[in-house]
């Protein structure tokens, strides 16, 4: 079930980002530092009611937030929204360990 997380859900979001971070690591991915991702930008994202978790029973499998910020690098697409507020998927996290059940596809 997918649902937009809460305060309570953010210490297992945090830690689905960390078992990302050493898993890209260990594969010498080096995209991510000590200040980016951090809990504070998640804080605010959960806040802001933009995370949403997928969720097996109550098990925080994964999270992406949706939001309308996008990188200046898409300015040059001609996007084919026709009216209203487009949502960008952002910083999709799945939890290592559960990514062959294809959360990933879901989210």
């Amino acid at each position: 079930m997918i649902k937009k997380l809460l305060q309570e859900n953010l210490p297992d979001a945090f830690s689905i980002i960390e078992s990302v971070i050493r898993k890209m690591n260990a594969e010498k991915i080096e995209q991510w530092d000590e200040v980016y991702p951090n809990v504070e930008i998640l804080e605010k994202d959960i806040k802001k009611g933009e995370a949403y978790g997928f969720f097996d029973s109550t098990e925080l499998k994964g999270f992406i937030v949706l939001n309308e910020e996008y990188s200046a690098e898409y300015d040059s697409l001609e996007w084919e929204a026709c009216c209203g507020k487009v949502s960008i998927p952002n910083k999709p996290y799945v939890e290592c360990k559960k990514s062959g059940l294809r959360v990933n596809i879901v989210l």
